[in-house]
């Protein structure tokens, strides 16, 4: 279910952020890469079947957005700005509303 997911979805969020935030570079790549393999997966399954849902559409575009950033910034070794990006990621995450698909 959606709440279920959201959980999972933030929880790998979390990770990616704890190593990032300690710098722990190849810790960091590999959460980065699940992080966005289970983002790609929970926007199919929980926003892409509810394309006219301004609430979701708003939030996806926003936390995909930050998710795209902290990326890069892992990338380039900007652990502080990835953690911060990642934070925002979470904070835009748990603003959707929950009245998702069934």
């Amino acid at each position: 279910n959606y709440a279920a997911d959201v959980r999972i979805i933030q929880a790998e969020i979390a990770k990616t952020h704890a190593a990032a935030s300690a710098g722990n570079g190849a810790e960091a790549r590999v959460a980065m890469e699940n992080t966005f393999r289970l983002w790609r997966l929970f926007r199919q399954r929980n926003i892409d079947s509810r394309p006219k849902d301004p609430a979701l559409a708003a939030g996806q575009i926003k936390t995909e957005a930050h998710l795209y950033a902290a990326t890069q910034q892992v990338d380039q070794q900007q652990w502080k700005a990835a953690a911060a990006e990642l934070d925002l990621a979470r904070q835009v995450l748990s603003q959707i509303p929950v009245t998702a698909p069934r």
